[in-house]
């Protein structure tokens, strides 16, 4: 029997060579029309020169109503129109999207805006203040939100997402906890080959595309588009404000079962993070402004799901910090995460975590806390 050779011949060598440079080049190939896609549509404005969110906050500081608005870079919306300001404002508010329901409607008369950035954690907060510090117009008033995850930083944004001047309170807050380096990539560029932006710009390539897409200012409250109001709330669109208790119970489901992945487990608060909160209240209060905390409920079937598992059971704790922290620092609190301390039922949910404008009129109503 002739025994097999275990040397590769040239001719296979070659076709190695050959198969290595092809998979390298559909590689690359792929990459480029992911980033130049990602880069070109760019459906969030992540990569734009800001005019889409300067036209925005054009019109927002000049008491109108924006309709019909897409994504959008949300923190510079609200760093642009922190620095149009000439005023303190009476109220102002800043938490996460559960906080977006929160305005003039609960506070008649004053002069009130809304901050709030969609899935804020701490350093957004710390961001924000730091605007307001840098002009000193911190408001007599200050609303936050506090979702359950405010304080784990796992789940939010990084610190690297504060960078240069913003930077600026924490030294005033001696928060020596925190280690905040600016990363060596910008964090916008580290997602320009990210898959899952690639889809969500693949999708709107064909779909915003097809159809007007330009906000425009407006003097309409409520409307079959979404509307940014002039204090900064959020007026949803009709086919979200208009969902029934059933719609939104399956949407419930279908969120819990996300729940049930890791990803989507809530931790333990960071003790360096709950150092540096308590840290800037003291400092907000040293400048005179009555500090207020809100906890946004959570869907009644969210909440009982909480409840029933191990790691996120930790809501409760999280609730009774944060109620500790208001005792201890002589603050007003309002709402609870359990929806039942607050008077809400499912039918008071535009989905799983997002109370009606209504129900969260009926939390402060309750709560009284006037100007």
């Amino acid at each position: 029997m002739e025994k097999a050779s275990s040397f590769i011949s040239s001719s296979e060598i070659s076709e190695i060579i050959r198969f290595v440079i092809r998979a390298g080049l559909f590689l690359l190939s792929l990459l480029c029309m992911i980033g130049l896609t990602n880069f070109f549509v760019d459906p969030s404005h992540v990569y734009g020169d800001g005019s889409y969110e300067r036209g925005i906050a054009e019109i927002l500081a000049s008491g109108k109503n924006v309709a019909n608005v897409v994504d959008f870079d949300q923190k510079l919306v609200q760093r642009i129109l922190i620095e149009k300001r000439r005023m303190p404002s009476d109220v102002v508010i800043i938490g996460s999207s559960r906080s977006m329901q929160i305005g003039s409607n609960i506070f008649p008369g004053a002069n009130v805006m809304n901050n709030s950035i969609s899935g804020a954690t701490l350093d957004v907060y710390l961001s924000l203040l730091s605007c307001y510090d840098k002009k000193n117009l911190f408001p007599k008033k200050l609303i936050l939100g506090f979702d359950p995850w405010v304080l784990m930083p796992d789940l939010g944004e990084e610190w690297p997402s504060l960078n240069g001047n913003e930077l600026s309170i924490l030294e005033k807050l001696g928060a020596t906890e925190l280690n905040v380096r600016p990363p060596l990539v910008p964090k916008r560029w580290q997602n320009i080959f990210s898959l899952a932006y690639f889809q969500v710009s693949a999708k709107d390539l064909f779909k915003r595309r097809l159809q007007a897409n330009r906000y425009f200012s407006t003097d309409e409250e409520r409307a079959d588009y979404t509307i940014l109001l002039r204090d900064g709330r959020r007026s949803y669109d009709k086919a979200f404000r208009s969902k029934s208790v059933q719609e939104v119970e399956g949407e419930v489901r279908d969120s819990l079962l996300k729940a049930e992945r890791p990803a989507f487990q809530l931790g333990r608060m960071d003790p360096d993070w709950a150092r540096v909160l308590e840290k800037a209240i003291v400092y907000l209060q040293g400048q005179g402004v009555d500090v207020v905390i809100f906890l946004p409920p959570q869907h009644p079937d969210v909440y009982k799901s909480f409840m029933g598992s191990v790691r996120n059971r930790v809501i409760v704790d999280t609730e009774a910090y944060f109620r500790e922290l208001a005792q201890k620092r002589h603050l007003k609190i309002v709402g609870s995460y359990d929806p039942s301390r607050c008077g809400l039922t499912g039918a008071d949910f535009y989905d799983a975590g997002h109370v009606t404008a209504e129900g969260v009129e009926r939390i402060f109503s309750s709560a009284a806390i006037g100007m």
